[in-house]
């Protein structure tokens, strides 16, 4: 449904959550009440040892929480820096001329925004990008960078993770913990099944291929699968774990801190999920390392043995800005190839 808000028309999606995310959620939300009671009824049972294992469980859990959430912000610095501004968005919205509607996705307690970006040229185009930015992007700042994509005869769903950008409005906020960093994008292909997309490409650009991935992890494609609905996913230049890529920028001491509090992106586990699923995916990286992404966590190197994997290795390929012409062009050929099949 569309609600109304001061500076835009705006579609608000709520996403639907399975058992275990609800019950997940129920824990969550209840965890700080429990170590409280459980703090006084082990003070007014003298140190029952039953109470003092709910406390101090109901403790480390929480802090676990927190922990987590710390590490997701070092690795999200745009969680951190990243501003809504109603006035460039107002600004954006008429440079776009009517093919530009924010969108926000609700789904189990917190809300994530983007941007539609619909073709210019087909408006009847049916063909979808969902597109997962990097740990210092913002929606909000890259509109023309997902706009490009919609010259391939697709409409582009660009996602803020948590906290970034319009993702950290009203009261339903979000923080970088491992399931919220892939709700938002779970979310979005709940949308676009429900709401008549025929052809889907799932895009993350480093984090956000980790991003991706977990979303894959949550998603349920059978619904879509069985309306017809064709898969195709990205994965450009990113990582195989958040925990191995900060291993192999800091050091291996910080395994230990990714183990203990929960904080992981697992781009491996995605795609093989995708492989699965039967879901044909291009993963895009530099075998020598691009900077930023060092050869031994590259997600191509560990999934070339895979099923349905279409592997665009280039040494020239950088971190940051454009593939190279003959990657770009790869890319390029199989969405066409894509979007044209019946």
């Amino acid at each position: 449904m569309k609600v109304k808000n001061n500076y835009s028309n705006i579609e608000l999606f709520t996403a639907s959550s399975t058992v275990k995310e609800k019950i997940t959620r129920c824990f969550h939300d209840l965890l700080p009440f429990i170590a409280i009671g459980g703090a006084i009824a082990s003070v007014k049972s003298k140190g029952n040892k039953y109470t003092n294992l709910v406390t101090l469980f109901s403790l480390l859990y929480m802090g676990r929480k927190v922990a987590q959430s710390i590490i997701g912000y070092i690795a999200y610095p745009a969680a951190s820096f990243s501003v809504f501004n109603r006035e460039a968005m107002i600004s954006r919205r008429d440079y776009y001329n009517g093919t530009f509607t924010p969108i926000q996705l609700r789904k189990s307690g917190c809300e994530y925004g983007g941007y539609m970006l619909k073709n210019r040229s087909n408006a009847k185009c049916d063909n979808w990008m969902i597109l997962a930015l990097g740990n210092g992007m913002s929606a909000e700042d890259c509109l023309e960078y997902a706009y490009k994509e919609t010259k391939n005869d697709l409409n582009v769903l660009v996602i803020n993770g948590p906290s970034v950008g319009s993702s950290a409005r009203g009261p339903f906020f979000s923080q970088p913990t491992r399931y919220q960093l892939g709700a938002g994008f779970e979310a979005a292909l709940q949308y676009l099944e429900e709401n008549g997309a025929k052809k889907i490409i799932m895009k993350g650009l480093s984090l956000g291929g980790g991003m991706m991935a977990e979303g894959v992890l949550q998603h349920d494609f059978a619904a879509g699968k069985e309306k017809g609905i064709k898969y195709l996913a990205i994965s450009d230049r990113t990582f195989t774990r958040l925990s191995s890529t900060a291993a192999s920028l800091i050091g291996m001491f910080v395994y230990p801190a990714f183990w203990l509090s929960g904080a992981e992106l697992n781009g491996v586990a995605g795609g093989k999920k995708l492989s699965r699923e039967k879901i044909q995916h291009i993963v895009i990286n530099n075998p020598n390392g691009d900077g930023v992404i060092k050869a031994q966590v590259a997600l191509s190197r560990e999934l070339k043995s895979e099923d349905h994997k279409l592997i665009v290795e280039n040494s020239k390929m950088f971190h940051n800005g454009c593939l190279p012409a003959l990657a770009r062009e790869q890319v390029v050929n199989k969405i066409s190839e894509f979007t044209a099949q019946a």
